[in-house]
């Protein structure tokens, strides 16, 4: 089968200010900011790009389904089918990691797509079943994990 996820983001991804997955990268940036008592954050684009995320737990068991269900090579999506802004979603970020500096986006960086959101209409209906974490309860889940695992004071 041919299974297209959405980003993904978890406790265990890549996390480098420069060179990893959105969130793992915000996440990354706010909680260096803080450390240093920086007092802002340069992210790059407009901020204004939409791109839909989907949490590790909900595609492993998006992969469980469509074994158990999906017997086709056309491509099916795994998603929430939601998208977010890049600004919202910083903002989503720095409010948990608690960085109360400024957001700056630097404009001379081009944003790409404008937006990334895919349709989950035939995931839904062919595996009878859809991603349970929404953004917000998946960012707190995985800011709780990374203060559990001493990831902040590292």
């Amino acid at each position: 089968i041919n299974l297209l996820p959405a980003n993904l983001y978890g406790p265990f991804d890549k996390f480098d200010a420069d060179n990893s997955h959105v969130i793992s990268a915000m996440i990354k940036k706010f909680s260096l900011a803080k450390k240093k008592k920086l007092n802002e954050v340069i992210f790059y684009g407009t901020g204004n790009t939409i791109r839909e995320f989907i949490h590790v737990d909900d595609c492993a068991e998006g992969i469980v389904k469509a074994t158990e269900k999906y017997n086709s090579t056309e491509p099916l999506n795994l998603g929430t089918g939601k998208g977010v802004k890049i600004k919202e979603l910083a903002k989503k970020i720095a409010k948990l990691i608690e960085f109360d500096g400024e957001i700056y986006w630097d404009k001379k960086i081009e944003d790409g797509a404008k937006i990334k959101v895919l349709s989950n209409l035939k995931m839904k209906k062919q595996l009878q079943w859809k991603p349970k974490i929404n953004l917000d309860e998946g960012l707190k889940k995985l800011i709780l994990n990374l203060n559990k695992r001493n990831f902040f004071n590292g």
